[in-house]
């Protein structure tokens, strides 16, 4: 009798011991939230929001954290989870289709490249292997939907003008109207257009923006030029899929 009430009591701190620590495990683990739009910025107003955040942190291990983010419904979008090694960041970047498989999972070194860069097809076959180390690639290799090897093509494909940059200036140079005041005032000056080119190459009007413009018939007229190139631009691509870029090109009003 003794003897079992003696495992009871033992049984029992050890109950309250484990509670504890997990208690205490769990009072470390803190969690930020934010709310996002389309474009993965914090909004004010979370009624509208596309994109939840989560950043998960534990105080008793400051090297390692996470953030996610995920769909309204749930689903994930995104994981990121990091560790600091002396000087050092190194990322895990995930990111998945909407039905929670993954889509890609990529290695980071501080700001480059370096480890595995791989990607899936919607059935959950390879579609891309590379290995890089500080954004130099040692090996790459790309398949088609069924697992066979295909011709290796860039990760990362920027926006471009159709025909190149000879095309663009020449575009430029015919379509920019110079302002009647500026030519005769000869005030010369610069625009920055920061627009998004759509998938298929067009501008999508509702995201033009500009800055360090010195002056507002400047800025109408470069808006009105960026405008006029919707449907002249080749998409940027990721691993062959095209997608939305935000860019932002120099406008210069000069007349020399």
């Amino acid at each position: 009798m003794f003897s079992f009430l003696n495992i009871f009591a033992t049984m029992k701190k050890l109950a309250f011991l484990i509670l504890f620590i997990n208690s205490f495990l769990n009072a470390q683990i803190r969690t930020e939230i934010s709310y996002l739009d389309s474009f993965h910025k914090d909004l004010k107003d979370s009624s509208n929001f596309i994109f939840i955040k989560t950043k998960i942190t534990n105080d008793s291990i400051t090297n390692k954290w996470e953030i996610n983010t995920k769909y309204r419904n749930g689903d994930f979008y995104d994981v990121i989870l990091y560790k600091v090694v002396d000087k050092d960041t190194f990322r895990e970047y995930k990111t998945f289709f909407k039905n929670n498989l993954l889509k890609s999972h990529i290695k980071f070194k501080n700001k480059s490249y370096h480890g595995t860069r791989k990607t899936y097809y919607p059935n959950g076959v390879l579609k891309r292997y590379d290995l890089l180390i500080s954004d130099s690639l040692k090996q790459g290799k790309c398949y088609d939907s069924l697992g066979n090897l295909i011709d290796y093509y860039n990760y990362h494909l920027h926006p471009h003008f159709i025909g190149g940059e000879e095309a663009q200036s020449d575009f430029f140079a015919e379509n920019l109207e110079y302002p009647k005041q500026a030519i005769e005032y000869k005030i010369s000056g610069k625009v920055n257009v920061i627009f998004v080119i759509e998938k298929d190459g067009t501008i999508n009007f509702n995201t033009i923006n500009t800055e360090e413009a010195s002056s507002p018939d400047f800025i109408k007229n470069a808006v009105e030029l960026i405008k006029k190139t919707s449907g002249f631009w080749e998409p940027g691509y990721i691993d062959g899929e095209p997608v939305r870029v935000r860019v932002k090109i120099p406008i210069e009003f000069s007349l020399d």
